[in-house]
């Protein structure tokens, strides 16, 4: 139902952290490209991956192995392929001021220590809260003692303790950055840590679970994720006829009705999309539109009030100094929800100023089976360019 960076994340840091415990152990060239690869798969898919890789540096770091790798030439082999893969997002990234590190840490800087540390101990609860299920049915299941679960904690022998300190640290990481930098965090954040959870659970050599309990346990594993795939469908036509939360259950279907409306009105390709949905507009847009931020409509009072109101900074890191005459030249569409009335009035204020702008009122449902689902309005500005 929509794009989900921490689902994309779920089989690259689970790729990673097997590469990069085979290219740590072998020292074999080709487990340490495939550690650089994974290392950029995950980076690009988000940010917050910064957490494994400094995770995986720790534990190999930790490891009373740590000489014997970094003096061969495994972990330079990884340094290189990844850097080189993440290069030319790294020029863009400088390009444009590091726009989504200040996007991300606007968006989620706490107000105050207090709210972040509440924030920290949630994010901590609600991970937690994932793993309960496995880890109840391995205690309920096999019953290890105190030490056995100690050992399972933070394993006594060399290969096991490497794989809880790659286990750990990208899991607990965030709680450090997060109280030093003041961000608030969230729990779902956590889901791609837990790759490593059956291995720390499964591997002590003191853990005994009869064959049984192992097939219940094994039929669970699989029947579960089963079940849920028969279930899907189900429950997407269920939210499908809800409504899903729009605009991002619209994007595609806005991208179109913009561009139809934009070459009614003049042949030149757009250029540009602002309001509240434009985001969702240009990622499906043909013409591959430039998003202007909300935050960025020509500095006409209204959108400066809207600025104010939201605490967004007039001039933020990344967007680019487009003048009045630019923009004129190219025109821009401006889309936004029906019933957000402040951001209607900024656009209409907008449209005013030129006589050749249009208003189309717009109500989309997406279709599924044939059967729509809830609908939803947008108003949508065409301002055309001007020669």
């Amino acid at each position: 139902m929509k794009f989900n960076v921490n689902t994309v994340l779920l089989p690259a840091w689970a790729a990673t952290t097997f590469w990069f415990l085979r290219s740590y152990k072998t020292q074999k060239p080709l487990y340490s490209m495939l550690t650089g690869v994974g290392a950029a798969a995950c980076m690009l898919g988000k940010y917050w991956s910064v957490f494994l890789l400094t995770g995986l540096v720790l534990a190999a770091l930790i490891d009373s192995r740590r000489w014997a790798y970094f003096r061969s030439t495994a972990p330079w082999i990884t340094a290189v392929v990844g850097l080189a893969l993440l290069g030319p997002h790294l020029v863009w990234l400088y390009q444009n001021e590091f726009a989504p590190l200040a996007y991300a840490t606007a968006l989620h800087a706490g107000k105050s220590f207090t709210g972040v540390a509440v924030k920290a101990l949630t994010y901590l609860a609600g991970s937690a809260a994932y793993a309960a299920p496995p880890v109840v049915i391995v205690l309920a299941a096999a019953q290890p003692g105190k030490a056995t679960i100690a050992d399972m904690i933070w394993p006594s022998d060399g290969d096991r303790r490497l794989a809880a300190a790659a286990f750990w640290a990208p899991l607990l990481l965030p709680l450090v950055t997060a109280l030093a930098g003041g961000t608030n965090l969230t729990s779902l954040w956590a889901t791609p840590a837990w790759t490593l959870l059956p291995v720390l659970l499964l591997s002590p050599p003191a853990l005994k679970v009869r064959p049984k309990d192992l097939r219940r346990i094994l039929a669970a594993a699989v029947a579960v994720p089963l079940a849920m795939l028969i279930a899907a469908t189900p429950i997407a036509f269920a939210i499908h006829l809800a409504g899903v939360q729009p605009p991002a259950a619209h994007g595609r279907l806005l991208a179109a009705e913009t561009e139809r409306a934009w070459r009614q009105a003049t042949p030149q390709p757009l250029r540009f999309v602002g309001g509240d949905v434009a985001d969702e507009v240009v990622a499906y847009a043909q013409d591959q539109p430039h998003s202007l931020p909300l935050y960025f409509f020509d500095g006409n009072i209204g959108d400066k009030a809207i600025a104010d109101t939201y605490g967004w900074p007039r001039t933020p890191p990344g967007v680019p100094a487009l003048s009045d005459a630019e923009l004129a030249r190219s025109g821009k569409a401006l889309i936004n929800l029906a019933d957000d009335e402040m951001w209607v009035r900024a656009a209409a204020t907008q449209a005013a100023r030129d006589p050749a702008s249009r208003r189309t009122d717009l109500e989309i449902a997406r279709s599924f089976l044939g059967i729509p689902g809830k609908p939803q309005r947008y108003v949508l500005f065409i301002i055309p360019p001007r020669r």
